[in-house]
């Protein structure tokens, strides 16, 4: 298996279980938005030095799960704005919303990005399949039921993995989909919410 592929799967794995971990952490009080943002600053700072200086745990862990192309242009960038995202969840929802939101992106952008690799035969405008779209709408769509009602959790999946599948962008940058995936879609949840 190519190496390229291989740091892609870890990649996944990875982020489907940090989210988890994050959510089973945060609602059992083991974990709170202070521990979040402290572990957030160290992880800036970390990555900050070791643009210029190579941290041994650091470094092998971003070799392991880092894009080639991240870890050269700004490593740990994937994990700062996963935590970027899920402290921003934290802070703008009620705590289930903000439960359901971050499993949105821990499974939903997972088995999206998985199903469209290995199974997609549909390809979207943008690299994206429409089978992997599907999928991650159905897993996240089962993952945040277990913190909101079913309905909901189908329009906030289904509201964040499309807008993952169109990328956006303001001007030339690209947003990241760690940021705006959980955003996404707890605004959907806390606004169908109020309907």
């Amino acid at each position: 298996m190519e190496e390229k592929e291989k740091l892609e799967r870890r990649r996944q794995i990875f982020h489907l279980l940090l989210g988890t971990v994050i959510v089973i952490l945060y609602k059992a009080g083991i974990l709170t938005i202070n521990i979040l943002f402290l572990i957030f600053l160290v992880g800036f700072a970390a990555s900050f030095v070791s643009f210029k200086h190579k941290i041994p745990g650091i470094r092998w862990f971003l070799k392991r799960f880092e894009r080639k192309e991240d870890f050269e242009k700004s490593p740990g960038k994937g994990s700062l704005m996963y935590l970027a995202g899920v402290l921003a969840t934290l802070l703008l929802f009620e705590e289930n919303t903000a439960l359901a939101a971050i499993m949105v992106l821990a499974v939903g952008d997972s088995v999206s990005h998985m199903v469209g690799k290995y199974f997609g035969k549909r390809r979207m405008r943008t690299a994206k399949h429409v089978e992997g779209t599907i999928a991650g709408i159905f897993f996240a769509s089962i993952t945040a039921s277990l913190f909101v009602k079913p309905t909901l959790a189908i329009i906030g999946s289904t509201a964040a993995m499309l807008t993952e599948a169109v990328e956006l962008r303001i001007g030339k940058v690209m947003l990241d989909d760690n940021l705006i995936i959980p955003l996404i879609a707890g605004l959907a949840i806390h606004l169908a919410n109020l309907l």
